[in-house]
């Protein structure tokens, strides 16, 4: 427990706080529109268990709110009043990251924990503005928990990705078949396309990367080595996938794990070609925490660690893969497991006269939330109850809500994700298990057949037409009308 609190140098630790404050005020910039969308009012949003208290702005407040955010990384960059700006990033990028989970994403989850590491820590006591402004706080040393929670917390995110990969279909080589097909045309990338053999040592490498990723930066024998695979395998994923800053995140992590000296080395060196002169820093160590305030920060450290290390589990007591149902996903670390085709309608029906008529849920929902629905069978079950209240609300009438949901995972063949035979309005949404409405994925269906988007069209819309005439669920002209009217809710992607 002493080791968390030993002086060490701080130089990786204020470098971080520079690019990060850099980059993810990039990341703002390239997500804006997007951004302002989520924070703002719209017809439903789908909160996380637990937050649903929180309330969205007024239409014409998120882009004053994304310049503040912004403004705040701007600060934590300089280091000018550094602790308000970190405590007010961190408060307000993880309120919007909690608005809703149709935006999820590891990496926004990621940025939330950094902030907050960042926030607790003094990495503002050295090449900042506030050091210059206060010479009392210059210091070169920082306790080690300080720069050790901030690699933990990637570390987590590494390594349980990297266990999140431990399953049959990626240890098969699907969806990395499917991705590595997609970089035909990408320049210098297309060369692995087409390629089905390098699917499975492709898939292998990814897994062992984020295993042991983290220990081959700390362990001075190997970090060169593993500077270079991480290199290659985020150059490769920021071809492969639209994810944002992330990569480049990444790779500015890289200086946590240098020596001290290189950091200092490469600042002093840019310091000399702009013609800034710094301040020096104080060599004296900050002044020793009291022992309960230790002690308090030692248990915190601990007592985190463990929930990190226990949160990505959870799906490990839940059934079917987490793909398919999207149970025990969020802050799972689960990242890009999965290539899922889905086909997704709605149709109200009268209870009384039986009339039934189609609905159009992309005019409810922001573009993000409509690419998002059709792979989330919980996120399905929560907007049939906001259809039901609403055409009860508009009728006064009671209404069945039938729901067609079709998924391929992994090129198998579709199936319906969720039960056609039950109201899905009605359905119960159980808070920690497992909902019974989720149709089980037949995981002996062969894997990797990724049709045309013809083929799996019309495979996909026989399906449910079979099913509508055989559940009787639907008037004769229903029965037969075209599929044309449920193929506007078709995507197809990944998981975030």
């Amino acid at each position: 427990m002493h080791q968390l609190f030993k002086p060490i140098n701080n130089a990786s630790l204020a470098a971080f706080r520079i690019l990060f404050g850099l980059l993810i005020a990039t990341e703002l910039r390239w997500e804006w529109a997007a951004r302002v969308e989520l924070v703002q009012q719209r017809p439903i949003r789908f909160p996380y268990l637990g937050f649903e208290w929180l309330t969205l702005l007024p239409t014409g407040w998120g882009e004053p709110f994304l310049y503040s955010l912004a403004a705040c990384c701007l600060l934590i960059s300089l280091g000018l009043c550094f602790r308000p700006a970190a405590i007010a990033f961190t408060v307000g990028y993880t309120w919007m990251f909690l608005l809703d989970r149709a935006y999820f994403n590891n990496h926004n989850y990621l940025i939330c924990m950094l902030g907050g590491w960042l926030a607790v820590s003094d990495a503002h006591r050295r090449w900042s503005v506030d050091a210059w402004l206060w010479p009392a706080i210059r210091s070169t040393t920082v306790p080690t928990w300080q720069l050790a929670g901030i690699i933990g917390q990637i570390g987590v995110a590494y390594f349980f990705g990297g266990v999140a990969k431990i399953n049959p279909d990626w240890l098969r080589g699907e969806p990395m078949g499917h991705f590595l097909n997609e970089l035909a045309g990408i320049p210098v990338f297309e060369v692995f396309a087409h390629k089905p053999w390098l699917a499975v040592p492709f898939a292998w490498g990814g897994l062992l990367f984020d295993l042991f990723i983290t220990p081959a930066l700390l362990w001075r024998r190997t970090r060169l080595l593993a500077i270079a695979a991480m290199a290659f395998f985020h150059v490769m994923n920021a071809n492969m996938f639209t994810i944002g800053i992330f990569p480049w995140l990444s790779m500015a992590s890289i200086v946590l794990f240098l020596p001290p000296a290189s950091v200092e080395h490469v600042f002093n060196l840019l310091r000399r070609m702009v013609a800034v002169t710094a301040p020096q820093p104080a060599i004296a160590d900050p002044p020793p925490l009291p022992q309960n305030t230790g002690r308090f920060i030692a248990i915190a450290f601990i007592l985190w660690f463990a929930f990190q290390c226990l949160l990505p589990l959870r799906s490990l007591l839940l059934p079917g893969p987490v793909g398919w149902t999207r149970e025990g996903f969020y802050f799972a670390w689960t990242m890009k497991l999965d290539a899922k085709s889905t086909f997704l309608g709605f149709h109200v029906c009268d209870s009384q006269s039986g009339d039934c008529r189609s609905i159009d849920h992309n005019a409810d929902l922001t573009p993000v939330q409509a690419n998002w629905l059709p792979y989330e069978p919980r996120g399905i079950a929560q907007y049939a109850r906001f259809l039901r209240r609403r055409e009860e609300q508009t009728t006064a009438r009671p209404v069945t809500v039938v729901c067609d949901s079709v998924a391929a995972l992994n090129g198998r063949p579709h199936q319906y994700m969720i039960d056609p035979t039950v109201d899905v309005a009605l359905a119960p949404l159980p808070t920690f298990g497992h909902a019974d409405w989720i149709v089980p994925l037949d995981r002996d269906a062969p894997i990797g057949n990724y049709v045309t988007a013809t083929v799996k069209t019309k495979r996909a819309m026989r399906l449910i037409q079979e099913v509508r005439i055989v559940r009787g669920l639907f008037p004769q002209e229903l029965q037969g009308q075209p599929i044309r009217d449920l193929t506007a809710a078709e995507r197809t992607g990944e998981s975030r």
